[in-house]
């Protein structure tokens, strides 16, 4: 079982708070920060749809990437969290929604 624990974090709306829980096969990379701060960057899915994930792993997070560069360089400012997983969860009622630190979208963009 992977369990992460976070130092007390800034006070957010409740709309922006979420987690999942389950047993997820999790894919694991980082991002540069233009300051040379590194954080994670997760992909988080059923383990029966890992083999697919991992095959378009460097396309979701190449994207991910691209998407933090550009806002870092559009506002002069650094993302502004510790992490980002992006989690492909069954029957999401929504095509995607964003959250502080976890975007979950349904796992039907796997396959």
């Amino acid at each position: 079982m992977i369990s992460y624990e976070f130092k007390e974090s800034d006070r957010i709306s409740t709309y922006l708070y979420a987690f999942i829980a389950g047993p997820y096969a999790v894919l694991e990379s980082e991002h540069e920060h233009i300051k040379n701060y590194k954080y994670p960057l997760r992909l988080i899915c059923r383990k029966s749809l890992c083999k697919y994930l991992e095959k378009d792993k460097e396309i979701f997070l190449g994207a991910t990437k691209s998407a933090i560069d550009f806002y870092e360089k559009l506002f002069n400012t650094q993302f502004p969290f510790e992490k980002l997983d992006q989690a492909f969860v069954p029957n999401h009622p929504h095509e995607g929604m964003e959250n502080v630190g976890l975007v979950m979208y349904k796992d039907t963009f796997v396959r």
